[in-house]
């Protein structure tokens, strides 16, 4: 587990060996912990933030067990640590992970979220889109959806795919990649001083430098 998430695994620790006992002690670890969620959510991996809301049920669960508990309370420790697992819970939803990253790079998964940013489509439409058979394009549909990148609901009697905010993240992403040149293509990347040694290059064919006009520190002065 990421250290990120100590003072839950402290948290309920403590609360498993002394109960309510240990509400006072635990206050300030929950406030440092609720100060580590605001940095964490930024830039936390999907799996670091599950590991948190993980952490502060299990915290949550705890307390349960040992006290009467007001989960609506921002005010008590139980309240805290329910917005601790839906703050995280939330978040991890809504953040793409390395796995669907690494996904969406490969065809046909590609194809197929790019197509979905369209616009919610059937099976059998997005399978003509990319140009493959419908079996195999409902199974790539199911990885994806295991990924938490599509969604499938109906709309009477059809069935249609559609992109998660983490779906429309990775498309989002991919397309910021797509633009992005890479270094090695870069001429600001390949600047060489030696490329740029004006004393190198080959003086003009009619340039005659003996009769080029030269002023010194002493004209500066007679001036």
């Amino acid at each position: 587990m990421s250290p990120l998430w100590s003072g839950l695994t402290k948290t309920a620790e403590l609360i498993a060996a002394d109960g309510s006992a240990a509400l006072k002690k635990v206050d300030g670890i929950i406030a440092s912990v609720m100060e580590a969620i605001a940095d964490a959510l930024p830039t936390a991996s999907a799996s670091v933030l599950r590991e948190g809301s993980r952490a502060a049920k299990s915290a949550l669960e705890r307390l349960e067990q040992k006290t009467d508990v007001d989960e609506n309370s921002p005010s008590f420790v139980a309240g805290r640590l329910a917005a601790a697992v839906d703050v995280l819970g939330y978040a991890a939803h809504q953040t793409a992970g390395t796995a669907i990253l690494e996904l969406a790079r490969m065809q046909p998964y590609a194809r197929i979220l790019a197509a979905l940013a369209k616009g919610a489509m059937r099976n059998v439409d997005l399978a003509k889109q990319i140009a493959k058979d419908e079996q195999r394009t409902s199974k790539w549909l199911t990885e994806l959806r295991e990924h938490g990148a599509v969604t499938s609901h109906k709309r009477g009697r059809e069935v249609f795919n559609a992109l998660t905010p983490v779906g429309r993240l990775v498309v989002e992403q991919g397309w910021q990649d797509a633009r992005r040149a890479p270094l090695e293509d870069s001429e600001v990347y390949r600047l060489d001083g030696k490329r740029f040694d004006l004393s190198k290059r080959p003086a003009a064919s009619d340039a005659q430098p003996s009769i080029l006009p030269r002023i010194s520190a002493s004209d500066v002065k007679a001036a």
